[in-house]
């Protein structure tokens, strides 16, 4: 007969040992790069008012100092100036600064790869069997790529899951479960005005695709 201490160790084993295996839960944010994490896109953080002076100020150098231009040219130098902004260095940064927006939106949390785990969002359904969805985007909120311009890549993910999934709404969010893995690949997603190319960077074989709660 085994003794009451020697049942509770069996069952507190066996509680470790299936918290060991149990799927580990992520959050978009858990698969952006550290080096993603550190990049800041100067642009990205001005305000309206700023892409407006943007604007003036990269039309007026396009058009090889129009002088009809000139006076809204000076007004949005003068507005980048007090905000302490040098926007002649950073426009001359640009290219630089797009290279390394690249970058950021496309590398991947690589401690993630190959590791089994849950992840919320939305469908995106790219293919279907009838009323099913056979393939879909999973993205963080909802309506991109569909109403609004689409994630960086790191923030999307490709499923392809064990069965077919019932689509409720566009705005019904989910949780998956599977391996994630990654493969650059590029999508067509249908829009209300014809079809986008949209760019992912992790692929998932879901084993689970349930109602968020």
């Amino acid at each position: 007969m085994i003794s009451f201490s020697r049942l509770l160790f069996l069952v507190v084993c066996l509680s470790l040992s299936t918290n060991s295996h149990a799927s580990e839960q992520w959050t978009w944010r858990d698969l952006v790069s550290e080096e993603s994490k550190s990049f800041i896109d100067p642009f990205v953080r001005f305000s309206s008012m700023q892409k407006y002076d943007l604007y003036n100020v990269m039309t007026y150098l396009d058009s090889d100092n129009a002088p009809e231009l000139k006076a809204n040219y000076e007004i949005a130098i003068q507005r980048f100036n007090d905000s302490n902004i040098d926007i002649l260095e950073l426009i001359k940064q640009r290219a630089e600064i797009a290279k390394q927006r690249n970058s950021a939106q496309n590398s991947i949390n690589k401690s993630l790869i190959g590791k089994t785990g849950r992840l919320p969002g939305y469908i995106v359904p790219l293919e279907m069997d009838g009323m099913l969805v056979t393939q879909f985007l999973l993205v963080p909120t909802a309506g991109a790529c569909i109403h609004t311009p689409p994630p960086p890549a790191n923030q999307i993910v490709l499923v392809t899951p064990k069965e077919g999934v019932e689509l409720i709404s566009l705005y019904t969010p989910v949780w998956i479960e599977g391996e994630l893995n990654t493969s650059n690949t590029k999508s067509d997603v249908q829009l209300s005005d014809g079809i986008a190319e949209v760019d992912t960077a992790y692929t998932m074989l879901a084993t689970s695709v349930e109602l968020y709660n």
